[in-house]
């Protein structure tokens, strides 16, 4: 227990001071909070998984709940209560606050990650359930932060044929690239690359025709800040899925 509490304390300590740096960047510098947001985003992953690793916490479990504990610790600061009182929480909001959000930012980022979340809890008790090894989650958790997270940037800097998508509970219109949904497609391939040592031969072709393709679909369609909850069950799902087939065929 004193570990996961430490492991606690110090992810979250380096992620808040992430954001407050970065939160200091936007005023100070006039940088888009599309860029910044998109770091937060990438530390929220990969910054727990490097802590995990430097202090031997291994356990699927464990890395799950200390980052469920963490997400919700910093949205409670981010609220309007705190950062009302706290200028060190608004300037930490100030990292993930993109204009055209506005006023919803913090609803969206929220519904999005209690969604998120509870779609992956789903889908670690059914890979449980049906002995699809646990770290395949890690895939669609890869796709979404990487592909997911790369595709505003390289949109905004380098899109030319974009299309537009609906919000969330929200009658306001957004913009996505065909350039951001091809990262999004490549992205996904090469993670199918890294995870090709849990497939037979047979089942790695059909996740890389299946996966890819789901995930760059998806994203496109999703609603603007909701993709996630999309993305883990369409992602996982397919996952699923290329895992039975397999099992069918064989037996």
């Amino acid at each position: 227990m004193s570990k996961m509490i430490y492991t606690f304390v110090v992810i979250n300590v380096l992620l808040l001071f992430l954001m407050f740096c970065l939160g200091i960047v936007v005023k100070k510098y006039n940088i888009k909070v599309n860029y910044t947001r998109k770091v937060v985003h990438f530390s929220w992953f990969f910054l727990p998984i490097f802590i995990f690793d430097l202090v031997l916490m291994n356990d699927f479990s464990d890395r799950l709940i200390i980052s469920i504990l963490s997400m919700f610790f910093i949205l409670v600061l981010l609220l309007p209560f705190c950062r009302s009182r706290i200028n060190f929480c608004q300037t930490c909001f100030n990292s993930i606050d993109r204009p055209e959000d506005r006023p919803k930012t913090l609803f969206w980022l929220t519904s999005q990650t209690i969604a998120g979340y509870i779609v992956l809890i789903i889908f670690y008790i059914i890979f449980d359930l049906f002995a699809v090894p646990l770290s395949l989650l890690y895939m669609t958790i890869l796709a979404v932060t990487i592909g997911d997270g790369l595709a505003e940037p390289i949109g905004v800097r380098f899109g030319k044929r974009k299309y537009v998508v609906k919000a969330f509970y929200d009658d306001r219109l957004y913009y996505r690239t065909l350039e951001g949904s091809a990262i999004v497609f490549i992205t996904s391939l090469i993670i199918c690359l890294f995870f090709s040592s849990f497939f037979s031969a047979l089942s790695f072709v059909l996740l890389i025709l299946i996966f890819p393709l789901t995930i760059t679909i998806i994203e496109a369609k999703s609603p603007h800040t909701w993709d996630t909850p999309f993305l883990f069950f369409g992602g996982n799902l397919s996952i699923l899925l290329t895992h039975m087939i397999e099992y069918d065929i064989i037996n």
